[in-house]
This record gives structure tokens, C-alpha cells and sequence, in this order.
């Protein structure tokens, strides 16, 4: 980039339609910056390089969130984040603490699954391919040494 003036420009960006799971980053002059976090940046007279990047993000915690949509009828996303890398597996129970399904998705990658293209999938079906019925179950995802739970309805 050359910038001719001698007072130079300012730079400014909107990225609020990048999605929630992806960042992006700007590399000028020995600066690293945020995309998300900054919105301009002043650039003097001179011919410069820029290096914009474009990762996912990874997020600060693990956490399980609510599944989408709730309640339910017939499949459901579960979304996650994962800030680090480790095998992830998703139980549902009903009521009783019976396991209906187990949803082993394998070893993940840092990062956040919470579009539906990446969250977990459950089609409303137990071990053996049955249709579950209306109520409530309870979905715990377990990656290293976090846990958690929460509550799902299933309508009919």
C-alpha cells in the first residue's frame, strides 16, 4: 500500500457481519491488532505493507450452550466451544439418568462450534435408531476434565 499524502490516512473496517466463530487480524508496522476490537488504524505517508488475516477464533473457556432449536422436533444443534484441543463426547439422558445417546464427535480443534454447520447434531433418536418421545432429557458434553450439563425439551 502507498499512501501519498503527507499527513497520511486513516483505515477504518466494519467486520460485524464476520462470523461469530472467525477473527481477524491486521499486521503493520511491528503492530498486531485485533480486527473485532479496533476499527481504524492511522497509517503515515510511505509505501507500507499490510497483512490482514482471517482464523477462527478460540475462545478463552470451554463452555456448553443451549441447544438450538429447544424444544425440539425432530433434530437439534448443540453448540460448544472448546479452548483447547481434545476429545468430545456428548451424552443424552432422560429423567431417570438412563443414557438414551451417546454422540462421541471425535478429537475437536480449539475453537467455537455454535453454527450448525460445526455444533453437534442429535436427530431425536436413541441407541437403537428409535425415535425418542416428547419430554425432557438432559445433554452433558465432556472434553478432558470439563464437564457439563443441561436441559432439552423434545416435542412431539
Amino acid at each position: 500500500m502507498e499512501v501519498e499524502s503527507s499527513r497520511g490516512t486513516e483505515l477504518k473496517w466494519d467486520i460485524s457481519s464476520l462470523p461469530v466463530d472467525r477473527d481477524m487480524s491486521l499486521h503493520f508496522a511491528g503492530i498486531d491488532m485485533n480486527m473485532r476490537n479496533e476499527k481504524s488504524i492511522k497509517v503515515p505517508s510511505g509505501i507500507h505493507i499490510i497483512i490482514i488475516t482471517l482464523k477462527d477464533m478460540i475462545p478463552a473457556k470451554a463452555e456448553l450452550l443451549q441447544n438450538y432449536p429447544n424444544p425440539f422436533n425432530p433434530d437439534t444443534w448443540i453448540p460448544y466451544h472448546l479452548p483447547e484441543v481434545g476429545m468430545v463426547v456428548i451424552s443424552i439422558y432422560d429423567v431417570n439418568g438412563r443414557i438414551v445417546r451417546k454422540l462421541d464427535l471425535g478429537n475437536k480443534e480449539a475453537g467455537i462450534y455454535a453454527s450448525r454447520d460445526k455444533a453437534a447434531y442429535w436427530d431425536g433418536r436413541n441407541d437403537s435408531g428409535e425415535r425418542v418421545s416428547s419430554g425432557v432429557y438432559f445433554y452433558q458434553i465432556q472434553s478432558g476434565r470439563f464437564s457439563k450439563v443441561m436441559k432439552l425439551v423434545v416435542v412431539e
